[in-house]
């Protein structure tokens, strides 16, 4: 069974050892999707790079939702840079989340090396949800568009 780790990148790991002493949110966050991924039957993702998303967490008082990506790269290859849209949709009717437009270099994003995943969080303005709410994987549904992968062998 292929066995996907979720990898940091430098910013993530500065973030969680800057919060050791109080514990950290993010390093929480790492746990579940590991977790998450460590529970995926084998071939889930067939030699794929895909995105999950994850979780969606909406604020009413910024009209935004901190969505939460994983990007699972199960290829051969190592990606150092990805392009494209991603648009999401929650399970409210009325919700419109803005689409996200994605230019992530290596110098962002580092490397994704092959059998990792890398978790991204991108904010969205979000249009009509009135009150802050929590969305999961089971209920998000994503919508991909021109999507391109730099990667290396």
């Amino acid at each position: 069974m292929t066995h996907i780790r979720v990898e940091l990148t430098a910013l993530q790991k500065q973030r969680i050892e800057d919060t050791k002493h109080t514990g950290s949110q993010l390093e929480k966050v790492h746990q579940i999707v590991q977790q998450f991924l460590d529970h995926q039957k084998e071939g889930a993702w067939e030699g794929r790079a895909v995105f999950v998303p994850f979780q969606a967490q909406y604020t009413n008082v910024d009209k935004r939702a901190r969505i939460l990506y994983v990007l699972v790269n199960d290829t051969d290859q190592t990606i150092h840079g990805v392009s494209g849209s991603l648009l999401l949709k929650l399970p409210v009717k009325e919700a419109q989340v803005a689409a996200s437009k994605l230019s992530f270099t290596e110098e962002f994003m580092g490397r994704v090396a092959p059998q990792t995943a890398m978790m991204f969080f991108i904010d969205a303005p979000v249009k009509g949800l009135y009150q802050d709410q929590t969305f999961h994987l089971q209920t998000l549904q994503l919508y991909i568009k021109d999507i391109e992968f730099q990667s290396v062998q």
